[in-house]
């Protein structure tokens, strides 16, 4: 049996409903509408969305946890595999496009350079894609390593299963380290 999975995007609408008071005009009611529209799914391919981020150029990656894969969908609906081989969460490995392995990706973040980060809980590790070749490297942690706790620089630091990853404006990541039950913060 084949799983339908949907990719939506949501777009927020406000309307602000305004309540006269005398010679005063008061808010009476706000309220949020939105809009769903489907990106990708159901026969597309996509099997177990964890994250999706956009880039500038209204591209928007997703990080596939059953197949671990990390896709692209451009803003005309082509989706193409960035990085990773369906099903290969034997192993791991840094490389280009498909000759890269993940396991479990589940955390994505984009920065202002164009590299997306994944957080790719399998493998304990926090990797990078440069988006312009597809090449990806760990960044930190360890994917042969057991799973543990330590901080450290590149793949001396340890994660156990870092599931959620953000960026902010200085190119920081923090990362939800969820079997360590912590927040990490890695300075590029």
């Amino acid at each position: 049996m084949i799983n339908k999975v949907y990719i939506h995007r949501i777009i927020y609408t406000s309307a602000m409903v305004l309540g006269l008071v005398g010679s005063s005009m008061l808010p009476a009611h706000a309220q949020t509408q939105a809009t769903v529209e489907t990106l990708a799914g159901g026969s597309w391919g996509i099997s177990s969305p964890r994250a999706a981020v956009k880039d500038i150029s209204g591209n928007v990656y997703v990080a596939d946890y059953e197949f671990n894969q990390i896709f692209k969908i451009s803003p005309d609906g082509k989706k193409t595999i960035l990085a990773g081989v369906a099903n290969s969460n034997a192993d791991c490995a840094d490389g280009t496009g498909t000759r890269a392995r993940f396991k479990y990706p589940s955390g994505l973040a984009i920065d202002q350079l164009g590299n997306l980060y994944v957080a790719d809980s399998g493998n304990n590790a926090i990797r990078k894609i440069c988006i312009a070749d597809g090449k990806v490297t760990t960044v930190a942690g360890a994917p042969a390593s057991r799973i543990s706790f330590a901080d450290g620089i590149g793949r001396n630091a340890r994660f156990n299963f870092p599931f959620g990853i953000a960026i902010d404006q200085s190119g920081n990541l923090y990362v939800a380290d969820s079997g360590n039950n912590a927040i990490r913060k890695i300075c590029i």
